[in-house]
C-alpha cells in the first residue's frame, strides 16, 4: 500500500504530496528492518524539502530518519536528527507538546548513547 501511495502521489499529487508519501513509505522500510534503505530515502527527502524551504516536511523526514538511525543502533546520528527536528519545530512555532516530543527523542538518543559508552 505504501508503494502504491507513492505511485499515486507521483502521478496525481503535488511535490509535497510525493515527499510525504515517500517519507511514510520509508517508515514501512524501518518496520521491516531495512534501515539503510530508509536512511537513504529519508536523507533524499530531507534534502529536497530543505532545498524547497519546506521546514515542516524537513522535520517530518528527519524525525523518521532519526528513528531509523535509533533503531539501527546509531544513537549519535539519531540524536543529531532529533536535535535538528527540535530546532525546526521551534522555528515553526510548534506547540509545546510537539517540542516536548522532540526533546524526549533527543533524550532517548542520549540515554542510548550513554548506555553504549558504558557497555564498552
Amino acid at each position: 500500500l505504501s508503494e502504491q501511495s507513492v505511485r499515486v502521489a507521483r502521478m496525481a499529487g503535488t511535490r509535497k504530496d510525493l515527499l510525504r508519501s515517500r517519507i511514510l513509505h520509508s517508515s514501512v522500510l524501518i518496520e521491516r528492518g531495512a534501515y539503510d534503505a530508509a536512511d537513504s530515502e529519508l536523507s533524499t527527502c530531507a534534502e529536497e524539502a530543505e532545498g524547497q524551504e519546506w521546514p515542516s516536511i524537513t522535520a517530518f523526514a528527519l524525525s523518521h530518519r532519526g528513528r531509523a538511525r535509533y533503531d539501527a543502533g546509531d544513537p549519535d546520528g539519531a540524536r543529531s536528527d532529533f536535535k535538528r527536528v527540535l530546532f525546526l519545530r521551534q522555528e515553526l512555532g510548534a506547540a509545546d507538546s510537539q517540542l516536548e516530543v522532540a526533546m524526549s527523542m533527543v533524550e532517548a538518543a542520549e540515554r542510548r548513547r550513554g548506555a553504549a559508552v558504558a557497555a564498552s
